[in-house]
């Protein structure tokens, strides 16, 4: 009786098995698409349809951006109001103008807006979290940390240009990964276009995205040895994108620097408890300097190509603008810490974990032979003193 129970219970189990293997990827592919269709509705649709308002702290400024731009054409992009108060974040208004005049409605037009940046941003991290690993359990992490990062829940509220260019910037960097991969025109206009629009977007953001763009070709190019067609492959586009970018904002810059909060001395204080929740906190920061540890140690030891490249180069970048903020501009340093990649870096740590493991799992057949004779050689010392 108890053999066919046993029998039973091991045919159940391959049939669960197997179902569960069967239906993997649908669960998979459910989970990745409803994660951030469910925080786009909680955070921007659910609350318009409930209080007929847009969330955010900047949605009149928008609004108002966006009508004075609707009356006076591109003539309002050269008055110097819109340099102060925007601080000459074209893109954004032109999107929001566009969609503003589709819909006919302001407020409509504002949630369709958020609902488009986020797209971008969101559809960015999935292309990029395929390019740095192709499996989807790794895309499932990351939107698992995404949504549940501060930064992002931060930028959600208000900084569209900055989830904008952030989006442009992550898909600058999966046209810089496919271009390496293999050279394409096609693939190379893309890396210019969107390293353009990263840069034209938000200047400030765009350069820390220079940084970590220009620091991943290097580190790629001089780790794999790159011949010269490669090498020009990679930077032609990228210095084709950095002068574009600077003809388009010599007319503003002298304009732009009075009021820039880089060069405005601000509140020379700092809000280290802020700070310190933004960086996750004593719970979330020892498993992303963990997963910064791991990628320095592919590195190092010559693994997993460009990926590493980019996430090293991304989190160097990010010290060295958190430590220049922290010397020159404290009152800076809290938005410093909205650029970190913390949601590519925790899954990085469960990759290290899953790794490990996997390596335990594999010793198993090995050190039972070791565990016996221990055990064997244990009974036989009892025996003797018995």
């Amino acid at each position: 009786m108890r053999d066919g129970r046993q029998s039973e219970l091991r045919a159940f189990n391959r049939v669960s098995k197997s179902s569960f293997l069967r239906y993997r990827n649908r669960i998979g592919a459910g989970l990745l698409l409803g994660l951030p269709v469910t925080y786009v509705w909680r955070t921007v649709v659910d609350p318009f349809l409930r209080n007929g308002m847009p969330t955010g702290w900047d949605t009149g400024a928008y609004i108002a951006w966006a009508n004075s731009f609707s009356l006076r054409g591109f003539g309002y992009v050269q008055d110097p109001g819109f340099i102060q108060f925007s601080g000459l974040n074209l893109s954004p208004l032109l999107l929001l103008s566009g969609i503003i005049s589709l819909t006919s409605s302001e407020l409509m037009g504002y949630v369709a807006f958020q609902v488009v940046i986020l797209a971008s941003y969101l559809v960015s991290t999935f292309l990029l979290s395929r390019v740095l690993r192709k499996g989807l359990a790794y895309s499932i992490l990351v939107f698992l940390f995404l949504v549940s990062d501060s930064a992002f829940i931060r930028m959600t509220r208000d900084l569209y240009a900055n989830l904008l260019t952030m989006a442009f910037l992550q898909l600058s960097l999966v046209a810089l990964a496919r271009l390496w991969a293999s050279p394409r025109r096609v693939t190379a206009l893309a890396l210019y276009l969107s390293s353009v629009l990263m840069l034209i977007t938000d200047i400030e953001i765009g350069i820390f995205g220079l940084f970590v763009l220009w620091g991943s070709a290097l580190m790629t190019t001089l780790r794999e040895r790159s011949d010269s067609f490669e090498t020009r492959s990679i930077f032609t586009p990228l210095c084709a994108s950095l002068i574009t970018a600077s003809i388009l904002w010599l007319p503003y810059a002298s304009s732009y620097l009075s009021i820039s909060s880089v060069t405005i001395a601000g509140s020379s204080t700092l809000d280290w408890s802020g700070l310190w929740t933004q960086l996750g906190g004593v719970v979330i920061l020892p498993f992303w300097i963990v997963g910064i540890a791991y990628v320095t140690y592919e590195i190092r030891e010559g693994r997993s190509g460009i990926r590493s490249s980019i996430l090293l180069s991304w989190v160097l970048a990010f010290v060295s603008f958190i430590v220049v903020s922290l010397f020159f501009r404290p009152n800076l340093a809290y938005r410093v810490a909205l650029l970190l990649p913390i949601y590519f870096l925790l899954p990085e740590a469960i990759m290290l974990a899953s790794n490990a493991y996997r390596s335990l799992g594999s010793i198993k057949p090995y050190a039972r032979p070791i565990r016996m004779k221990a055990e064997s050689e244990t009974k036989k010392r009892n025996t003797r003193i018995e």
